[in-house]
This record gives C-alpha cells, structure tokens and sequence, in this order.
C-alpha cells in the first residue's frame, strides 16, 4: 500500500529518497529495535536479577529454619520474580521488535520519509503521518534506521534511513544535536 497521496495537503518537499522494503531492510530494523530495547531494559533485568540472587542466597541459608514458615515462600516467592521477570523480558525482546517490524513495514511496501519546515514526515503500509520535530526528544541514527524517542512518552518511531535524503539526515541531527549531547 502506498499512502504518499495521504501527505499532499501537507506540502512536504517533493524530493525525497524513499525505499521499497525487503527481508535485509526488516532484519535491520529489528536488530536496531532489539538493540534500543535490550538498551532500555537492561536496569530492569540487573533490579530483577539481584533480587533473585539475594532471595536464593536467602532461600539456601535459611531453609532448615523456614521449613513450613510463611517466610519461605515470601523467599521462594521473590526468587521466581528474580528469575521469571528477567527470563519473561528477554524472550519479549526478542518476538516483540520483529513482529513490530513485519507489521510497520511489510516485504514489498514503500516507505517515504523526510523533513519539511521543522516536521518530520513519512508514509507506510500502516498508513501516514505529519509531526512537528518539537514533539521528539531525541533522534538516533543508525547505518539503517532513524529512531525519534517520543518527547513525553517512552514511545520511539523507527524508520529505515534509506527513506530518507542525506539532507533530512543532517537536519534531523542538526535539530536535535544540543539534546542528544546531554
């Protein structure tokens, strides 16, 4: 599907680079997903994973004293957290970008992006959007994606970089360069 139609009204430059996806532009996508993800929650994995070594440590030393106590399974009970949370993360990490991915961006859909007078733009198979630059709080770009973090929310938007110009590449860091320092 094609919804650059949808961006007319928005007069967006007409000169734009634009990309046909294919299975290597996908698992780009997804690896460059996975690897933000794995990056945002790595604190969450290391919180979990000590308190179920802790509660191990605490189960092993104490269980001739709290055989049948309620405390025990308090103990048991943040050892299955410690190790079920983290084990329950990491196989999201690894389903939830690629199917992300495949649905944003189907084999054999076009991709339009690019910036226009301090918005951001780009068009999918799931359909188009016209966003002020303001709202993003920081851009990163890969070899294969430009990823824009969602200013007041976690939310982050991937787009391949093939679709866009070398130009829309420099004003995005360009307008985001003072707060990608810090």
């Amino acid at each position: 599907m094609d919804h650059k139609g949808e961006l007319d009204d928005a007069e967006y430059s007409g000169a734009h680079a634009g990309v046909v996806i294919d299975a290597d532009i996908q698992e780009h996508l997804v690896a460059d997903l996975r690897h933000k993800l794995t990056e945002d929650a790595k604190p969450a994995m290391v919180l979990f994973g000590a308190v179920g070594f802790v509660s191990l440590l605490a189960l092993i030393g104490l269980y001739r004293d709290l055989i049948g106590a309620g405390t025990f399974w308090l103990v048991l009970l943040s050892l299955l957290m410690g190790v079920l949370i983290p084990i329950r993360i990491v196989i999201q990490l690894r389903n939830v970008p690629r199917k992300a991915v495949s649905t944003s961006y189907p084999i054999g859909s076009r991709v339009d992006a690019g910036t226009d007078n301090g918005y951001v733009w780009h068009s999918a198979a799931l359909g188009s959007a016209r966003t002020m630059l303001s709202v993003y709080d920081k851009v990163r770009v890969t070899a294969d994606s430009v990823m824009l973090k969602h200013a007041s929310s976690p939310t982050t938007i991937i787009l391949p970089r093939a679709a866009f110009t070398e130009e829309d590449i420099r004003t995005l860091e360009e307008h985001f360069a003072p707060k990608n320092r810090s």
